[in-house]
């Protein structure tokens, strides 16, 4: 209303400035036309003097310009008059067409704010509808205009929002199924790092003695994919059974071992042990392949789940890990089950290595029973001294005996020699006893103990063939390593050179046992005068059943024994070299190795 009456007054006001404009105009031409008559009186009365006009005849035209300004008076007073009278009525026609104007104006100004206020809101379906053929219908008609376009706008603008949100929606479901996606795969990246670090950690662990190796793993294995029992078993020589050889139990953290499950009793079983890499059963009631178990093993022990890992050997199933899960079933994921048969991988090495250990075990007793007769030979020259000393010692007590000449003091000091060389003789047994006990565990030794028992036993039969024994060693630290083995590595070396020497004829053959020891390890080097070993062989002097004297007996074990004895035992190296005059063997061992592990 405020913008209506605005505008009637702007239309009144413009309508009243008019018409006094007008009266105004009127009024002062008016008055300007009779001092124009006044001022042409004049200047003829003015002119009439200066040309001696006639009095009478200016008297005549002087009057009738009088009469014609009284006229003009008259009129001029009657148009003001009518002027005046005309104002009134003027001024109601401006106001009445003033009105008749701010009418069509206002109402088609109202048409105007009306389709402004449905844009403002937001109704685009409004349209105005000015016929008046004036500004106004072409602003309608902008308007409508407007409003299409506005409209088509609209349309358009709401379909792009639509299409807007539904992009919106497919990228926050497609965010919200990738973050899901991460997030698993963060899981199962975190649970691949898991078991890489357990693996790890399996692989740096002593897995040397199967039993105490079985027990870490399957605690490692338990921990680590948080079940309730993990265990192994292995398969009887028959294949017939598996025989459990550790049980771990997580609840009362402790060990079980000895249980025999049968392939005839559970045939199913055993059928798909041998036909899957690993059975997966997160149901192991239900699974067909562990469902025989449920009556007599699992409802018993409350076992809810099953993922038993295949044991392989040389191509065939050798075993199985089984992991088992009480309570609550579980849903093994892919990494599990891969770390599950890695585990199972390690365990196919521990067999293997112990498989290993039993075979060399058995070829170093090999190498002892075949060295057996050079044994007896070496006892023989270390027992001949001392029976002819014995031999001599009776002879010469029966012969004072026999002419009556022995005393007491002779014949209690002919015993003490005869209980001297006995006691040596003894002594000499059980040097060669010791030998071959293999020792089950590691001594702390001094290398030269080592030598010197090596030298016992073998240098009678060194020195009876004519061959010099230098002792250049000089040890300040004891090792920690199983010196049976190492007495018969050195026996080995020592053997090889006696008979290399023997064999090549050398004029004045020496063995040169050295020495010496430094913060970190201890060496021990042998070497001879017999020429050395021919470069293209020496390489393969330390492969097993190598040997260069087939002619005179060699089995070639010593050497390969040797190595195996230095280097997986003793956990140091064992290498040769030629050098001026012959070769040399070179036993490097730790000063301390702590590891407690069985021969």
């Amino acid at each position: 209303m405020k913008f209506n009456i605005k505008i009637l007054l702007s239309f009144v006001g413009l309508s009243l400035v008019s018409l006094l404009f007008f009266g105004y105009i009127v009024w002062h031409g008016m008055t300007e036309l009779s001092d124009y008559i006044t001022v042409i009186n004049a200047r003829l009365g003015e002119l009439a003097r200066q040309n001696n006009i006639d009095k009478h005849r200016y008297e005549a035209e002087k009057h009738l310009i009088e009469t014609a300004a009284s006229e003009v008076d008259i009129q001029v007073l009657h148009v003001k008059k009518m002027v005046a009278s005309a104002i009134p009525f003027i001024l109601l026609m401006v106001l009445c067409a003033s009105a008749l104007i701010t009418r069509k104006a206002t109402r088609s100004i109202k048409s105007i704010i009306e389709g402004i206020k449905s844009v403002g809101r937001g109704n685009l379906q409004y349209r105005m509808s000015i016929t008046v053929g004036d500004e106004f219908e072409e602003l309608a008609h902008a308007y409508n205009k407007m409003a299409d376009e506005l409209q088509a706008y609209d349309l358009k603008l709401k379909e792009q929002t639509q299409q807007l949100i539904n992009t919106n929606d497919d990228m926050v479901r497609e965010i919200l199924v990738r973050m899901e996606k991460e997030d698993i795969e963060n899981k199962r990246n975190a649970e691949r790092l898991r078991f890489r670090d357990a693996l790890l950690y399996l692989s740096r662990r002593d897995l040397s003695e199967p039993d105490a190796a079985f027990k870490k793993i399957t605690l490692l294995v338990s921990e680590t994919i948080a079940v309730a029992r993990v265990s192994i078993w292995l398969y009887d020589k028959d294949k017939t059974a598996i025989l459990c050889r550790c049980l771990y139990k997580a609840e009362q953290d402790a060990y079980e071992s000895g249980f025999i499950l049968k392939a005839v009793d559970y045939p199913r079983y055993f059928e798909a042990l041998k036909n899957n890499r690993i059975i997966v059963a997160s149901d192991a009631r239900t699974d067909p392949r562990t469902s025989e178990f449920t009556e007599g093993y699992l409802k018993p022990l409350n076992i809810v789940s099953m993922m038993d890992a295949g044991i392989n050997q040389k191509g065939e199933v050798a075993g199985v890990i089984c992991c088992e899960q009480t309570e609550t079933q579980i849903v093994w994921t892919m990494e599990a089950q891969e770390f599950v048969s890695s585990v199972s991988d390690m365990i196919s090495l521990v067999l293997e290595s112990a498989q290993r250990t039993q075979t060399e075990r058995m070829l170093i007793q090999q190498s002892k029973l075949a060295a057996m007769g050079e044994m007896l030979s070496m006892i023989a020259h270390q027992w001949r001294q001392p029976l002819s000393s014995i031999s001599t010692i009776a002879a010469d007590m029966q012969v004072a005996i026999a002419i009556g000449q022995l005393d007491m003091k002779d014949f209690n000091d002919s015993l003490d020699k005869i209980n001297e060389q006995s006691q040596y003789l003894s002594n000499t047994i059980n040097d060669f006893k010791n030998f071959f006990s293999p020792t089950r565990k590691k001594e702390t030794v001094m290398p030269d103990y080592i030598i010197e028992h090596a030298l016992k036993i073998i240098g009678k039969s060194i020195e009876y063939k004519t061959i010099e024994v230098r002792r250049e060693y000089s040890y300040k630290t004891a090792i920690l390593s199983y010196p049976n083995e190492l007495i018969q590595v050195l026996l080995n070396i020592l053997k090889n050179a006696q008979d290399i020497l023997l064999e090549r004829k050398v004029t004045s053959p020496v063995i040169v046992i050295g020495g010496y020891d430094d913060d970190v390890n201890t060496f021990i080097e042998v070497s001879d005068n017999a020429g050395g070993v021919d470069e293209n062989l020496i390489d393969k002097i330390f492969e097993p059943y190598f040997t260069t004297r087939e002619d005179t007996g060699g089995t070639g074990l010593g050497l390969y024994m040797s190595k195996t004895i230095v280097e997986k035992h003793c956990k140091g190296s064992f290498t040769v070299k030629n050098q001026k005059d012959g070769v040399c063997f070179i036993i490097k061992l730790p000063v301390e190795n702590k590891e407690n592990e069985d021969v």
